[in-house]
């Protein structure tokens, strides 16, 4: 879908370029036939191989993808704890295809508190390399997690690398494929390890009921598993403080389950909706602050080519 449509802005872009090089490619045939002057020929020639250039270069979009999502979730939780209440959660992603089934993939996201201002807001950027192999799709990245609202005396950001894996079991499964995947991710600044799997799947309802994709429940189900080496002096929310004194380390591990599912409108090609419900589950103890269960809304739209 992304590829037809910028295809077909492609070649809208360049309709100009193909008439003012047919015209060139008629004045050059008219030149060539005259003997009365050379130098008009030279130029179109020139200015039609500039023209095929051009035109060549114009299918290189296609390979770049991208898409807004502007998000509302009641609850800000991150892996089985909460961060935040009401909060606005945009998303910019982006991707390049280099071919051969490998992309770049960057993203910024962010998480700005509406209930309770006083929460700290997130700024997340991400950086990473995606590689595709038939049902297997490996994703190795980088992201950057910024607090700007934390004070001078503690953490305000932390460095993680990221490693999923994620497998396609469509051609298995067809229309009732379960998207099983795994991911690594390790907290630099917290010396904080998280594995997680989940499963996901997403039933065309719409399709079922009249044949038309333009209605979908998209479910996921996951657990996790985080271990801090670095948790902070509070011991509490996880802040890191720093006292002029050699750093207090306290380490603590838990697991958190989930399950989240959303009703997808598809309104155009190019823009969707959707409504859904979360559910999330942990032992953190102290950590969680007595939120060991939660369940929230949220909504989104998104617009992408």
């Amino acid at each position: 879908m992304n590829k037809k449509i910028t295809a077909i802005l492609a070649v809208i872009a360049t309709m100009p370029i193909l008439s003012l090089a047919a015209d060139n490619a008629q004045n050059t045939s008219a030149n060539a036939a005259s003997t009365q002057c050379n130098a008009p020929a030279a130029t179109t020639l020139a200015d039609t191989k500039a023209a095929t250039n051009l035109i060549q270069a114009v299918p290189a979009l296609e390979n770049f993808s991208m898409n807004l999502t502007l998000g509302f979730e009641t609850e800000y939780v991150f892996r089985g704890i909460q961060c935040a209440a009401q909060s606005f959660q945009p998303d910019l992603n982006m991707a390049y295809d280099l071919g051969n089934g490998f992309s770049i993939v960057g993203d910024i996201w962010s998480n700005a508190p509406i209930k309770n201002k006083d929460s700290d807001n997130e700024i997340d950027l991400y950086a990473g390399l995606a590689y595709s192999y038939e049902m297997i799709t490996v994703n190795a990245g980088y992201v950057y997690y910024w607090y700007p609202r934390h004070g001078e005396d503690s953490l305000n950001h932390s460095n993680e690398a990221q490693f999923t894996v994620e497998v396609d079991t469509s051609d298995w499964l067809g229309q009732f494929n379960i998207t099983p995947s795994v991911g690594y991710f390790y907290d630099f600044d917290y010396d904080c390890n998280t594995i997680e799997a989940a499963l996901s799947y997403s039933a065309p309802i719409s399709k079922w009921l009249i044949g038309d994709e333009y209605l979908s429940l998209e479910t996921s189900v996951y657990y996790g598993y985080c271990f801090y080496g670095n948790l902070g002096a509070d011991g509490g929310n996880g802040a890191y403080y720093d006292t002029g004194e050699p750093i207090y380390k306290q380490t603590a591990g838990y697991g958190y389950f989930g399950v989240s599912s959303d009703l997808v409108l598809q309104v155009t090609d190019f823009c969707s909706v959707s409504v859904g419900i979360r559910y999330t589950h942990t032992n953190a103890g102290e950590l969680a602050e007595g939120k060991e269960d939660q369940v929230w809304m949220g909504s989104a739209v998104s617009f992408g080519f």
